[in-house]
């Protein structure tokens, strides 16, 4: 897998790629600003899917935070420690290393 387009993405575009199109769209993910296609991991992405939350947004607070509704589902650091920030930093790593 890879960074989907090296573009800028609108929210309510990103939002279309959660998973829940029967068409079989792919499953996209944005985490600090970078968008991975996380399709092969449909079973986790998807509906019912543990970590479907994160499917078709830029949550990376919730990475950290473990808040995964409403205002935790959100990509704004602010707050954040720097040891949190790290943790967001290597969580875009692993989608680097995992889904490129």
């Amino acid at each position: 897998m890879r960074v989907v387009f090296r573009k800028l993405w609108k929210i309510e575009d990103l939002a279309m790629y959660n998973g829940t199109d029967a068409d079989g769209s792919p499953i996209l993910l944005g985490i600090l600003g970078s968008v991975f296609d996380v399709t092969k991991g449909r079973s986790h992405y998807g509906p019912g899917g543990g970590y479907h939350h994160f499917a078709g947004r830029d949550a990376s607070r919730a990475f950290v935070s473990g808040n995964f509704t409403g205002d935790g589902l959100t990509d704004s650091l602010h707050g954040l420690s720097s040891v949190e920030v790290k943790s967001v930093v290597d969580w875009r790593d692993f989608y680097n290393r995992s889904y490129m």
